[in-house]
């Protein structure tokens, strides 16, 4: 996770795709990143058969509108707090990356 928030330093809005992580390890590596990434982090861990569990976060501002948003348009349940929020995604992984690609966000992996 560190080798990983090093290399996202100053990447802005950013979507990472882990391996398969337990909740507390998802929300450890998303802390992690936003440290030094400048921007939202979102990071999804499972596969295409599973879904994908996410970790959403951002320094200073409201990711709120952003949970909903993919909650609607990717089969989603979650929330949490205004700067964090957990919960989990259905669909392909390419579905999932053209709905952040759209937003403008990078996607690392």
């Amino acid at each position: 996770a560190i080798q990983l928030a090093d290399r996202l330093k100053g990447c802005g809005d950013v979507v990472v795709f882990a391996g398969d992580l337990n909740p507390v390890e998802i929300r450890k590596c998303a802390d992690e990143i936003l440290n030094g990434c400048g921007g939202i982090c979102v990071l999804l861990s499972g596969d295409d058969n599973k879904g994908y569990r996410y970790a959403v976060g951002v320094r200073d501002g409201d990711i709120r509108d952003l949970v909903r948003e993919m909650n609607k348009q990717l089969d989603g349940r979650g929330g949490g707090k205004p700067f964090f929020a957990q919960g989990s995604l259905q669909g392909k992984r390419d579905r999932l990356e053209e709905f952040f690609k759209k937003k403008g966000f990078a996607i690392s992996q």
